[in-house]
């Protein structure tokens, strides 16, 4: 069973093909239709956003990692994006890594793996299964709420919770 969940983990690899979408279904077009000027301006604007984006998952890392030291928690590793190391080094029993696929970070308790029964990269993986999950029904929320109105949506939404499953 191991080995089928080892493997099925390597072989996830959504977050890399991200950005090479968004460059090729986005940016060429767009250099095809409004000029080379505009395609440099939005890769760069895209480069930025990404900067700006792990910027902000440093800091939000950085913040967990402090919090856990501050309750004497232990602290396995702190990890800044995803995927194989491209660099790690271990300082007083923490491992610090950089990842191969920008794209989130976590910090390593031992006490929640202890919890939740379940490895290190098996709770990463539930992690990043709840951000993409909330990337896909956040917008579409807000999509429901600005079509069918904030009451209508909330009270379909109840009526749904109070209903019995069939």
């Amino acid at each position: 069973m191991d080995k089928l969940i080892e493997r099925e983990i390597a072989t996830r690899t959504p977050l890399v093909a991200a950005p090479a979408l968004a460059v090729q279904f986005f940016l060429i077009p767009l250099a095809v239709h409004q000029g080379p000027t505009a395609f440099f301006f939005s890769l760069i604007t895209f480069l930025e956003v990404v900067l700006l984006f792990n910027i902000l998952i440093i800091v939000h890392e950085l913040g967990h990692f402090l919090a856990a030291k501050w309750c004497g928690l232990k602290i396995d590793k702190f990890a800044i994006w995803f995927g194989k190391p491209l660099w790690s080094k271990k300082i007083d029993g923490v491992d610090y890594i950089l990842g191969s696929i920008p794209a989130g970070g976590y910090v390593a308790l031992p006490q929640m793996a202890g919890n939740l029964s379940a490895t290190t990269d098996e709770i990463g993986w539930v992690a990043t299964g709840y951000i993409l999950s909330n990337v896909v029904v956040l917008p579409m929320t807000a999509f429901l709420t600005q079509m069918f109105g904030r009451r209508n949506y909330l009270t379909a939404s109840i009526d749904r919770l109070r209903s019995p499953r069939s």
